[in-house]
């Protein structure tokens, strides 16, 4: 989910304009640097993962929802690579994509992770 690459969460993890358009041109992403990408035909309620964790997020209608997902999304090789390489969560862009849902004006209700207790 690439929103603003000018936003720090991204800038400090070295993605930038220019390193987006790099990975288009090697066919790992799609990148829109203006307009962007949707999720048509969502469901009221459904659930996203960030490293397992889920997170539930709610929509204005019953049916028939979109939602902004930013500027690229993964190409078919993309995904592929995805699958072996060892990347590691950052706890800050949760919690930057969670703000940036409800700016954009989706409910969302970050869950506690499985194994964790209140109390």
């Amino acid at each position: 989910l690439i929103y603003d690459t000018k936003d720090d969460v991204y800038s400090s993890a070295g993605i930038t304009f220019e390193s987006l358009n790099h990975l288009e041109s090697l066919g790992l992403i799609s990148f829109a640097a203006i307009g962007g990408y949707q999720r048509q035909g969502l469901p009221k309620k459904f659930v996203m993962h960030y490293y397992g964790e889920p997170v539930v997020i709610e929509m204005a209608q019953d049916n028939d929802n979109s939602m902004q997902t930013g500027n690229a999304i993964l190409t078919r090789a993309g995904f592929e690579l995805v699958k072996i390489v060892a990347a590691r969560p950052i706890p800050e862009f949760k919690a930057y994509v969670i703000a940036k849902w409800q700016e954009l004006g989706y409910t969302v209700v970050a869950l506690p992770q499985q194994g964790t207790t209140n109390g």
